[in-house]
């Protein structure tokens, strides 16, 4: 039993991780209101700035308002 909670743990721990409060919202970030937030627009807010990689699904360099949303909004 322990085994299997401490592998749901390990498996969850990331997406806990993410799914935390940021403290700008979305359109905040989004400086220059192309509808994505850049690598460099993500230095505005320390949790994206640090998780932007992960977050950034499709991996194009931006994150869109869904990638966004998925791995910041709890």
């Amino acid at each position: 039993m322990l085994k299997h909670l401490t592998l749901a743990f390990a498996f969850l721990l990331p997406v806990a991780v993410l799914a935390q409060e940021t403290e700008g919202d979305f359109s905040t970030l989004d400086a220059n209101a192309d509808g994505s937030i850049s690598q460099e627009e993500a230095q505005a807010d320390e949790m994206v700035a640090q998780n932007f990689e992960a977050a950034d699904a499709d991996q194009n360099g931006s994150l869109s308002q869904e990638e966004y949303d998925a791995a910041f909004s709890g």
